[in-house]
């Protein structure tokens, strides 16, 4: 019981932290930090970048790698997959802040009814709130789902364009 109420107050504080830390970051930008961020990010592979789990999504955020001679089709591929995962972000942001809160907020009221939260009563609170957000759950797997299926074309072509040199000669042969 006071694991999963610490667990739950390490996680809130975590994100409230974040948010102060990233707050202070963009008051403290100055020339010089500027610089060199341009000059950190200017020598970063030739890769996609990912990131730490964010505290409150527990989703890795990714940093697309765009490179210099990026095709159209190319850019859509990516533009696609920054709006999925940004739709994931604020999904799982908007559900743990939820959850966390009424959480709290439960544990509180039972408090002080009972004085102590038992594991049964947090099954009751996990139950409601599952049964409460399970419309919530369903439009965001429909909204995936249907993300999914638009990104394969976008994919395809991204994927045809790359491989454009080993792919059309295949199709241009005569079989005579």
């Amino acid at each position: 019981m006071s694991v999963v109420r610490s667990t739950c107050q390490r996680n809130l504080s975590r994100a409230t932290a974040r948010a102060s830390w990233v707050q202070s970051q963009r008051r403290s930008l100055h020339a010089t930090s500027v610089v060199a961020a341009r000059k950190i990010v200017a020598e970063l592979p030739e890769k996609n970048l990912i990131g730490n789990p964010d505290p409150l999504s527990n989703i890795r955020p990714v940093r697309y790698y765009i490179p210099p001679n990026e095709s159209a089709e190319d850019k859509e591929w990516r533009q696609w997959n920054e709006r999925v995962n940004k739709l994931h972000q604020d999904f799982w942001s908007n559900n743990n802040y939820k959850f966390l809160k009424e959480k709290e907020e439960y544990i509180a009221k039972i408090k002080k009814e009972k004085g102590t939260v038992s594991a049964e009563d947090l099954s009751m609170f996990y139950k409601s709130f599952l049964n409460e957000a399970y419309g919530r759950h369903l439009d965001y797997n429909k909204t995936w789902i249907k993300e999914n299926f638009r990104m394969l074309l976008p994919g395809l072509k991204a994927l045809l364009r790359g491989k454009s040199s080993q792919v059309i000669p295949y199709f241009k042969k005569s079989y005579a």
